[in-house]
């Protein structure tokens, strides 16, 4: 199941990505996507396992920033379903 997400979500879902090798924390990230930012999650049994996080960079141009899957959970698509949303909702 797809829904909106926090930062808190997305820079908690970062840190168990093995593939990025940098950190945010939410005063960073927050600073970086400003106030107007969308984050998505893909949660399989209340678990969250791939989020997409992106922001405008004007009224006509949105920065679809980052992205991630775990693991365990790649392979099924949960990526792409994610961006599709992302791009629907923008």
């Amino acid at each position: 199941m797809i829904r909106e997400s926090s930062i808190q979500d997305v820079i908690y879902l970062f840190g168990q990505i093995p593939e990025f090798d940098m950190t945010y924390d939410e005063k960073s990230l927050s600073a970086r996507v400003g106030s107007a930012f969308l984050a998505l999650g893909y949660f399989v049994e209340d678990r969250l396992v791939a989020f997409k996080i992106g922001y405008p960079l004007d009224n006509e141009t949105f920065y679809s920033m980052l992205g991630g899957v775990l693991p365990e959970h790649r392979g099924k698509g949960f990526g792409q379903e994610l961006l599709t949303v992302q791009e629907q909702i923008v």
